[in-house]
């Protein structure tokens, strides 16, 4: 296969795309994503994980799961930023400060 072909069907696997102007449009997105991603995993390799990096993971998970339907995602969404507005200083929290009970409540 030459290279060409190669990177559009590479691009059509990465992006959903055929298109090379949708995919440079789309390219923005993954790069936000991957970012996230890496600060994610970077606060879980220092040992040092605040509520905000859970979180982050969290939605990150909820976000690439197809087995979760698109209004369950957006109830989940609608649940953290509720929780978010009556705790607002929830998301700078070490959460090795949290009780072990709590971290996982249907446990």
């Amino acid at each position: 296969m030459p290279e060409s072909e190669c990177a559009q069907a590479h691009l059509e696997n990465l992006f959903k795309t055929d298109r090379i102007s949708v995919a440079k449009l789309r390219l923005g997105d993954f790069h936000k994503e991957e970012r996230q991603r890496a600060s994610a995993h970077a606060a879980v390799s220092r040992g040092k994980m605040t509520f905000g990096d859970a979180l982050a993971a969290y939605q990150q998970k909820l976000q690439n799961d197809p087995n979760i339907k698109p209004k369950t995602k957006e109830y989940y969404e609608f649940r953290i930023k509720a929780l978010l507005e009556s705790w607002p200083e929830l998301k700078g929290k070490d959460v090795s400060k949290f009780p072990a009970q709590s971290a996982n409540p249907g446990a």
